[in-house]
């Protein structure tokens, strides 16, 4: 049976879902809004289903149908452009369009360098990233919005492949001039009666409760805060110490030596940082080529 639609109207679709207007779609594809309009109307009629609840000066309303039919939607435009780009890698470099995720704590250590040495081995793929939660990417992986996510290998479902990409462990992050920073590695207990600073935002909270427990310490947490960032100013100020899990040198770009990351000591949790994969079959090529180029740059 021959389909009545065409692989562009499911593009269309595509758009209009991520867009939530017609005119907003239409500008992905330089075309009018009364065209994008009935390319989605003829969709629909070809399909049989409604699916979207089109209101007046409210844009776009996916219908219980057109959410079903999202994930499927995408995964068959996004497999036409790899199409389209396998053919023209015979005479040239990959290229094309790659969306990843990457849990939000360690973005800012973690991405900067991969998309840098990913850009400068493959300038003709456009890598763009979707920052968030380990529950949001894994909805983002699922009804595929991301082809692959860098995050915790924690409390994910059985069903989603992964690939360990860093093995990172657990460092107190203390100012420079806490006797501390001078140390090779220390223990927890040295640092039980100071004020801490706890990452709010899970798993990494769960992570380092985690620690404290396995070290048999209960930290004295004074502020909770889920930027990083902030986290970090509290201790370049001497409010307090935090604890941070990093592959070795591995820190984001951005900070200066006014804070030390120093190991902890002794047998603790460690937690991998993993590549997860709704199905490794239906990676591009484009996605395959990171999942290498991560494998190729872990510490």
């Amino acid at each position: 049976m021959t389909a009545d639609f065409t692989l562009r109207q499911l593009a269309y679709f595509v758009a209009a879902a991520e867009t939530g207007t017609t005119a907003a779609a239409a500008k992905r594809f330089y075309m009018n809004q009364s065209s994008m309009s009935a390319a989605l109307s003829e969709l629909e009629t070809s399909l049989g289903v409604k699916l979207f609840i089109r209101r007046r000066g409210k844009g776009l309303e996916l219908t219980s149908s057109g959410r079903d039919l999202l994930p499927e939607a995408r995964r068959l435009v996004r497999e036409i452009d790899e199409f389209a780009s396998w053919a023209g890698s015979l005479q040239s470099e990959l290229r094309g369009r790659l969306v990843i995720g990457c849990f939000d704590t360690i973005a800012p250590a973690l991405l900067p360098p991969l998309l840098k040495g990913f850009a400068e081995l493959h300038p003709d793929v456009e890598v763009d990233f979707l920052e968030g939660g380990q529950s949001e990417l894994q909805e983002a992986l699922l009804d595929g919005r991301i082809e692959l996510s860098l995050m915790y290998d924690y409390g994910l479902p059985a069903s989603l492949d992964r690939v360990v990409i860093r093995r990172p462990a657990p460092n107190v992050l203390v100012p420079a001039d806490h006797p501390v920073a001078a140390l090779d590695e220390t223990d927890l207990l040295g640092l039980a009666d100071e004020p801490f600073i706890m990452i709010s935002t899970a798993p990494a909270k769960q992570l380092i409760t985690a620690v404290f427990q396995a070290a048999g310490v209960t930290p004295k947490v004074r502020f909770s805060s889920a930027n990083f960032d902030h986290i970090r100013a509290l201790v370049q100020l001497g409010m307090g110490y935090s604890m941070i899990s990093q592959s070795s040198g591995l820190q984001p770009l951005h900070w200066n030596d006014k804070v030390v990351a120093v190991p902890v000591s002794g047998p603790v949790p460690h937690e991998q940082l993993v590549a997860v994969l709704a199905s490794r079959d239906r990676l591009t090529r484009r996605a395959r080529a990171f999942l290498d180029h991560c494998l190729r740059d872990r510490a």
